[in-house]
């Protein structure tokens, strides 16, 4: 049973972490910088989620990253947003188990 706290608490750290990294991020006043600082929690996000075993909301984490970069590289690039929304559906497709799964895309 401890060990299975000890991952827990760990978990949600990672989670705790990230939610500091996000909210460092809007203290910062570059735009690159913050996207950046978004980009470095997302993936730590994305570790908690795969923790958690929440797939659905990994996936989208890990694009949201990808969308991020993206966006630094390409300022501006309207039909990105469209094959980005295609990736997130296509995600939610595949990853789809309960109900609970549709929020993160959403």
């Amino acid at each position: 049973m401890s060990e299975v706290l000890e991952l827990f608490t760990f978990t949600q750290l990672i989670g705790i972490v990230a939610s500091c990294f996000v909210i460092a991020a809007y203290c910062v006043k570059s735009d690159v910088k913050t996207k950046r600082i978004t980009m470095g929690g997302s993936l730590l996000f994305a570790v908690h989620f795969a923790m958690m075993g929440a797939f659905t909301a990994m996936g989208v984490t890990i694009v949201n990253v990808l969308r991020v970069w993206l966006s630094i590289r390409y300022h501006g690039v309207v039909w990105l947003c469209g094959v980005f929304i295609a990736i997130y559906l296509l995600i939610g497709i595949i990853t789809f188990q309960e109900t609970i799964d549709v929020l993160p895309i959403l």
